[in-house]
């Protein structure tokens, strides 16, 4: 009884933790963006995805116009929001733009605290290890800095995670060819997500033709820290 009380204390805390930490990061998700030029001022970055997205959206495009430092995976959620925006009446202007690639960024710090509160808990069947995780995870101050910018960090966090959690849970071949359209997307997010490739391929290979035991332990530990990451 006291053990399940305990739980439910650790349960709400993080609940309320993670509720505070989102709250406090949507205060400013609307400063600095009333126009390009003010934009540019905070950061060359978002001004630049802003950029590329207004493009697209006068042209109808995807095509990343020469923009290869990062994927373009990013740039097209925030085309398919602010296209969806636009059928209710919103404007395509470079507020709106900012707005949304904030908010992707915000919901995808959200689902990394989450899945990576999963992983632990697959890995530790500990529900304490598991809010714990999550929330340091999530209260990084470098993932809460870009957690409120129009930046594709936090979002490949949650898609690396979301393949991590793939195969923690069961690592057979059907999950790890999920984890790898997840390790796809990552890539299309930013290029570092391909090194995830290894951490998927390689333990089940050794699952599958011997030799796996004597590994296990280590890869369980290289997905805690690519999660942590």
């Amino acid at each position: 009884m006291k053990d399940n009380r305990f739980n439910q204390l650790i349960l709400a805390g993080s609940i309320v933790a993670l509720v505070l930490l989102v709250a406090a990061s949507s205060a400013h998700l609307t400063y600095g963006i009333d126009d390009l030029r003010l934009m540019s001022v905070f950061s060359n970055d978002e001004t630049g995805a802003v950029e590329l997205v207004l493009k697209g959206l006068e042209h109808n495009s995807l095509y990343p116009w020469g923009f290869y430092n990062y994927g373009y995976f990013y740039h097209t959620v925030c085309i398919g929001v602010v296209k969806t925006a636009g059928l209710f009446g919103h404007d395509h202007d470079a507020r709106t733009v900012a707005l949304v690639f904030r908010l992707i960024s915000l919901a995808a710090l959200v689902g990394a605290a989450l899945l990576v509160a999963g992983i632990t808990w697959t890995r530790t069947s500990s529900l304490q290890m598991a809010c714990v995780g999550g929330l340091l995870a999530s209260c990084s101050p470098g993932v809460y800095q870009w957690a409120g910018k129009a930046h594709p960090d936090v979002l490949q966090m949650a898609v690396v995670s979301a393949a991590i959690l793939v195969v923690a849970r069961k690592h057979s071949v059907r999950n790890t060819l999920i984890a790898a359209f997840f390790t796809g997307v990552a890539f299309g997010t930013k290029y570092a997500g391909f090194f995830l490739l290894p951490f998927l391929l390689v333990p089940v290979g050794l699952k599958r033709w011997g030799g796996a035991g004597r590994f296990e332990h280590n890869w369980v530990k290289g997905w805690l820290k690519l999660a942590a990451s």
